[in-house]
């Protein structure tokens, strides 16, 4: 491989790059903030943190990087999140300097922002506004700088020749599982901006402003944006790295009390809900063996991977995933779980978490109304391209609860579908307008499938 050097005359300060005409290959390192190894959810999301697999990334010589798998790695929009994806062509600008920093638009530095997933951090080139707990940090290859020689590696091969194994229907494929991403894109952190409210309607309440980073809805000819959270199962006690921000205030809304009982199933959600319009194709049954509700996720589960918030108001908008869980009388949500193939011959508890607000350390909520949602399981995966218009269809009714702070609830027990992505629905029954930060951290709150 030929090494052609072109040193930089700006400010005499910048150092030279190595341009190539054959792919140079490398794994990085992060130094500053959380620091270590960049590796890659099975989505292509690059995180540093969690324990993943080291990726292997090779640099072209139109400044493209692709992963180990042949996918281009790209910005997502407009936060800027950097990930590889099934089929994407890379974006370029980046570049490998003599000493081995990573560099994109020739600048070395780059922002990594808590995702609240064990420990983890996205990576960004742009800093997020409002979020406090992103922080600067470098990029270093081992190899491709001057005078180092490239490390073994695959050399980029042309995007789209890896097959998606469990992705929803609708989305463009990426990886082992779809993303979510989270998760995905996700909204801006810090001063969050609230997911729309029904046209011609105050927002209730004040806001949740947890202290995440967030993406949004792909834009132009990104294929995909990633999920919120990590795309694998979690075993053990949440919280841990990542778990930082101020307690949100207020006072306790109620005092604990016992698990609701899943609702008898087989009602109707109102006309005018969302997802639920579309007429149940079978229906629900109770479940025949039970699962304790894991209120504190001490034990294997899923997070949702994407979560969209369709609006009835807005049928054909696409509003693009969220970290936000939102139902109103026109918005309701569709979560996507990616379940583990190692959950084949367990029972799968379907359970929403609801803890009282003092008990929250880096989440919030705001609810109004009776508090009555209907839950639906439905019969195929939602998708970032999913609107009200386009949501999937609901074959199992899984029945109503009455939420209040304080409680838990399980939904349905089911089979595990190992190897599956199932979508659920929630949604506004009878004026209940709710809003929370899905969160894993202490106490845990939102939609989860526990592996009993």
């Amino acid at each position: 491989m030929q090494y052609l050097l072109a040193a930089s005359s700006i400010l005499g300060g910048v150092s030279a790059l190595v341009a190539r005409d054959a792919p140079c290959c490398f794994h990085l390192s992060a130094d500053g903030g959380p620091g270590g190894p960049v590796g890659q959810l099975d989505d292509g999301q690059n995180r540093i943190g969690q324990g993943l697999p080291e990726a292997n990334y090779c640099l072209d010589n139109n400044g493209g990087l692709t992963d180990q798998d042949g996918r281009g790695c790209i910005l997502t929009p407009p936060t800027t999140q950097w990930q590889c994806d099934e089929g994407a062509t890379p974006d370029g600008g980046f570049s490998v300097g003599n000493d081995g920093g990573l560099k994109h638009d020739g600048s070395t530095t780059f922002i990594a922002c808590p995702t609240g997933d064990n420990g983890g951090w996205n990576i960004y080139t742009e800093r997020i506004d409002g979020e406090p707990l992103c922080t600067e940090i470098t990029l270093t290859a081992d190899s491709c700088g001057s005078g180092a020689p490239p490390t073994e590696g695959k050399p980029s091969e042309p995007a789209g020749t890896q097959p998606a194994q469990t992705q929803p229907a609708g989305t463009e494929p990426t990886g082992d599982h779809p993303s979510p991403s989270q998760p995905a894109g996700t909204e801006p952190a810090g001063d969050h901006p609230s997911p729309s409210q029904p046209a011609g309607t105050e927002p209730v309440g004040d806001h949740p402003s947890p202290s995440h980073p967030a993406e949004s809805q792909p834009t132009g000819g990104h294929p995909t944006l990633s999920p919120p959270y990590l795309n694998q199962t979690t075993t053990g006690s949440p919280g841990g790295d990542g778990a930082g921000g101020s307690q949100p205030t207020g006072g306790n809304p109620s005092t604990t009390s016992n698990p609701a009982k899943t609702q008898p199933a087989g009602s109707k959600p109102a006309e005018t809900q969302p997802v639920a319009t579309n007429p149940a194709e079978t229906p629900s049954t109770p479940p025949s063996e039970s699962c304790p509700v894991d209120e504190d996720l001490s034990g294997p589960y899923e997070a949702p991977h994407l979560i969209i918030p369709v609006d009835s108001s807005k049928p054909d908008e696409v509003p693009g995933t969220s970290y936000f869980g939102q139902v109103t009388p026109t918005v309701s949500s569709i979560f996507n779980f990616d379940i583990p193939e190692s959950y084949a011959g367990s029972k799968c508890s379907i359970i929403f978490l609801f803890p009282e607000r003092s008990r929250l350390e880096t989440s919030n909520y705001t609810i109004s109304g009776t508090g009555e949602v209907q839950f639906g399981l439905l019969d195929s995966p939602a998708s970032e391209q999913t609107s009200f218009n386009t949501s999937p269809k609901i074959k199992t009714d899984l029945g109503k609860e009455m939420l209040a702070p304080g409680n838990s609830y399980q939904i349905e027990t089911l089979e595990c579908p190992a190897g599956e992505t199932i979508a659920i629905s929630m949604v506004s029954s009878k004026g209940t307008d709710f809003e929370w930060f899905e969160d894993y951290n202490p106490a845990p709150i939102g939609l989860w499938v526990t592996k009993c």
